[in-house]
């Protein structure tokens, strides 16, 4: 299952836990996706923050760790590797506002900035309305910014973007069962990517940082200027 997990980077040749490293793992307090419905809060950052009395002691930390490190094993067939800067986006079909199935080969020939956020995600709140400016920012250089919305419920998936992002010009697409973030091996929330016009990933990052969306215009730029050296065909 999905956690909502802090950007952080594993060492190379490290091995990561559920695409984390477990030498990372703070007293287990990132819980998988559904962790809203299980009493937990998720703070700015993404991550999430039991009530004083629901904190664990490090004896069972540990011991949840040590289950957490087997858990890929288990879920290994259901999520895939982690995307990394140089990988081909995954070929996934969303629907739209309307019900209409929308691939993400629709966009070739633009940048997409693709997000996946989601209501319950409380640093996506600030992610999205700055990712929406961005977005209007680039729009006449073929820059779109797609945000895939997870919520089971589509009232509460609407409910939310009306209340952060108004009036908003970004593309929506649906994953209420979260395959497509599986398919890009997401490891936490908000998750961003950036796809060049060839449907190429340009840039991975899961958690939230408050100069994500700034890292994330610098590799539009650099996008845009490569393409003004070398026009995608």
């Amino acid at each position: 299952q999905l956690a909502c997990a802090q950007d952080r980077e594993a060492p190379a040749g490290s091995t990561r836990l559920g695409g984390r490293n477990p030498a990372t793992v703070e007293a287990i307090h990132d819980p998988p996706a559904c962790c809203h419905r299980q009493g937990a809060r998720v703070d700015s950052r993404g991550r999430a923050a039991y009530p004083g009395p629901l904190r664990v002691s490090s004896l069972v930390s540990r011991s949840i760790a040590a289950v957490l490190v087997a858990a890929p094993l288990v879920l290994a067939g259901s999520a895939s590797a982690r995307l990394s800067r140089g990988d081909a986006a995954p070929a996934v079909v969303l629907a739209d506002a309307e019900g209409h199935p929308v691939g993400l080969e629709a966009f070739r020939g633009r940048i997409v900035i693709l997000d996946f956020t989601a209501s319950w995600c409380v640093a996506c709140r600030t992610a999205l309305p700055e990712l929406e400016k961005l977005g209007r920012r680039y729009a006449d250089r073929g820059v779109v910014v797609v945000t895939v919305v997870l919520d089971a419920d589509r009232s509460d998936a609407d409910r939310f973007l009306a209340a952060v992002v108004p009036g908003h010009a970004m593309t929506v697409l649906y994953d209420p069962a979260t395959r497509a973030l599986a398919r890009f091996g997401a490891d936490g929330m908000p998750a961003h990517y950036v796809l060049d016009r060839r449907g190429v990933v340009q840039y991975v990052a899961s958690g939230w940082r408050d100069d994500r969306v700034a890292a994330i215009d610098a590799v539009v730029s650099r996008v845009l200027a490569a393409d003004a050296v070398a026009p995608a065909p």
